[in-house]
């Protein structure tokens, strides 16, 4: 079992990154993606002695008017993980019975077509999403009337507003009047009261808040029901950068990817797969979870050939296999090494893993944003999925159970065949 207690543990850093289609409706400056690439961290417990990580979802999009937030990320460290003798594997055995049985479903597909596939991702926010409500500013009239971050603008003034573009309008029509403002705060309507004001630099009346209506991004595909066209994917969620917590999303689409550009990782500097989204529409999405994000393809790809689905207690350490395409039509299987499992784990880190392929490190350097949701196969069974990447060691990085993935989708169609 692994020792928390170890006096050698140390915080891990890691952070969600996501793009986000974004307006300043406050003080500010908006940033092109595209100029700067900075990597957000944030502190986080861990379980395994490793040291810093990162999500690798969503990478920069190139050629498309996508914004960012957040601010010029801290240093990561360059320091390597601890060498494998000195890590642990929280063996099967150690779980009770009881607990065993918890973590085990029979709801799911005893098979699914494994993915592989780059993909592209456009969620659609609940309406409009409030990233900051200009708190630390100036001027914060909505901050004032109570409004706050990952609130859901719905309706202003009375009228359903859907794009950034919307709520834009109706505060330059109100003349610095008060406006009316509904928003979703966890699933519950609230009603404020703002009165705009007037910035003379550009003329605009403005309620110092930064909003988004979309989020945007590449990832990869996990597997897909043969039949249903049911699918998951990245094995992590999509989460706002300054809250950490989870988009909430009214639905969104998948979209065919065209990669430009493979960025190495290397120590320090997370590598990504760089490109743009097509308009061609591969299915829909429905749901983002803290595992992943979940929906339907259509039409369902023939080409796949269902692959046994392995559970928890089925993993072990020594060698797997990874499948991700990088951007390419057919996906490729390359050779890693799973070298610690966290049985208890109900989240998107389960497992550790290094990559050992030669020809996945002389393409990427090992593990880069963009690879999420790439599956694992282990003893020719479905197990898993990349989730993060060390930033102090681009070879090493997380996956999570498939387990804990087709928990989250709640998948109860037809055992395929």
């Amino acid at each position: 079992m692994i020792d928390m207690k170890h006096t050698q543990l140390k915080k891990i850093l890691s952070f969600s990154l996501c793009l986000l289609c974004a307006v300043w409706l406050g003080v500010g400056t908006v940033i092109p993606v595209w100029a700067q690439n900075q990597t957000i961290e944030e502190p986080t417990a861990q379980a395994f002695g490793l040291k810093k990580e990162t999500q690798t979802a969503f990478p920069l999009l190139q050629g498309k008017p996508v914004f960012r937030l957040f601010p010029k990320a801290k240093t990561a460290t360059t320091t390597p993980p601890p060498p494998p003798s000195s890590e642990k594997t929280l063996d099967a055995p150690s779980l009770s019975p009881k607990k065993r049985r918890a973590q085990q479903t029979d709801n799911f597909p005893s098979s699914l077509c494994v993915g592989g596939e780059t993909f592209g991702v456009r969620l659609l926010a609940q309406g409009v999403l409030i990233v900051s409500a200009g708190e630390k500013e100036k001027l914060h009239p909505a901050y004032d009337a109570g409004v706050r971050p990952l609130d859901c603008i719905i309706e202003m003034n009375g009228q359903a507003v859907k794009t950034v573009e919307d709520v834009g309008k109706i505060l330059q029509n109100s003349g610095g009047s008060a406006v009316t403002m509904t928003c979703l705060r966890e699933g519950k309507k609230l009603n404020f009261r703002i009165t705009p004001y007037y910035e003379p630099e550009n003329g605009k009346y403005k309620a110092g808040i930064w909003i988004r209506d979309s989020v945007a991004g590449i990832g990869t595909l996990t597997y897909y029901h043969p039949t249903t066209g049911e699918f998951g994917g990245l094995g992590h969620g999509i989460c706002d950068l300054d809250t950490g917590k989870l988009v909430p999303i009214s639905g969104g689409a998948v979209l065919d990817v065209n990669v430009t550009q493979i960025v190495k990782g290397e120590c320090g500097k997370p590598g990504e797969l760089r490109g743009f989204l097509k308009q061609d529409k591969k299915g829909a999405l429905i749901k983002n979870h803290d595992c992943g994000v979940f929906g339907v393809l259509a039409p369902v790809p023939e080409h796949g050939t269902p692959t046994p689905v392995g559970k928890r207690h089925e993993l072990h350490t020594g060698p797997a296999t990874l499948r991700c395409a990088l951007g390419e039509s057919t996906p490729k299987d390359y050779a890693i090494k799973i070298t610690d499992i966290d049985y208890h784990s109900t989240g998107s880190k389960s497992f550790a893993i290094t990559v050992c392929d030669e020809a996945l490190l002389s393409a990427t350097g090992g593990i880069i944003q963009g690879m999420s949701g790439s599956p694992i196969i282990q003893d020719g069974k479905l197990v898993g999925a990349v989730t993060h990447v060390l930033i102090g060691d681009p070879t090493r990085g997380y996956g999570i159970f498939i387990e804990n993935m087709l928990n989250a989708a709640q998948m109860q169609t037809a055992k395929a065949t």
